[in-house]
């Protein structure tokens, strides 16, 4: 597993209108927009703005589709699937946890995101090139975990969950809180988590 703060084989800081020129289709280039909050006026309103300064306005020479998890980080994978399956010409990514998932549902559409927070650490796990499976934690939460439904069963889930509690170990921290997701409670009840809360609150209660 490799430890990235920020992710730059991903697209790193190449900028969102470049990227979007670059994949015209033969009538206006379909844009796939995923992020992991709700919908944010404020957000939209700069990234619109970014495209209209290089000649781009949304709903006459460009289409944007929009997918929000609304902070539920386990519907990003569907939700980068389903604009993949839309055959965008580019994801934008508001953050690194949308862009590993929009990288783990293609090899082929360009994917183009912002750096991690400060204080936001991520695994990656690959296989030939291609990333199977992501975690990230910050401060005492574990803020996401995924693996392709290809590579499930195969141990990754569980190396990446150790690389995270590593991690938090050498940083003097300790990781005790997840937001889990139904099916998931008992892959999390085996690394010492039990639901504590509504909306499937884990905290870890063996940090051995």
């Amino acid at each position: 597993m490799r430890r990235r703060e920020f992710i730059a084989g991903l697209g790193g800081a190449v900028t969102w209108p470049v990227v979007a020129r670059g994949q015209q289709h033969q009538d206006a280039p379909l844009i796939g927009f995923l992020s992991s909050r709700s919908a944010d006026e404020k957000t939209v309103t700069a990234f619109l703005q970014s495209l209209k300064e290089t000649g781009y306005v949304a709903g006459q020479n460009v289409t944007i589709e929009y997918r929000y998890a609304e902070n539920q980080l386990d519907r990003l994978p569907a939700l980068a699937a389903d604009l993949v399956r839309r055959r965008v010409a580019v994801i934008v990514a508001a953050g690194t946890a949308e862009a590993l998932a929009a990288k783990a549902a293609t090899t082929i559409i360009p994917v183009v995101f912002r750096a991690a927070e400060a204080g936001e650490a991520f695994f990656v796990a690959e296989e030939g090139g291609a990333v199977v499976g992501y975690a990230s934690w910050q401060e005492d939460e574990l803020l996401s975990l995924f693996v392709h439904p290809d590579f499930q069963g195969r141990g990754i889930g569980s190396a990446l969950m150790s690389a995270c509690f590593d991690d938090a170990e050498r940083r003097n921290a300790t990781i005790s809180i997840v937001k889990s997701v139904l099916g998931a409670e008992e892959f999390y009840g085996r690394h010492g988590f039990l639901i504590v809360g509504p909306l499937h609150h884990q905290t870890r209660c063996d940090h051995s």
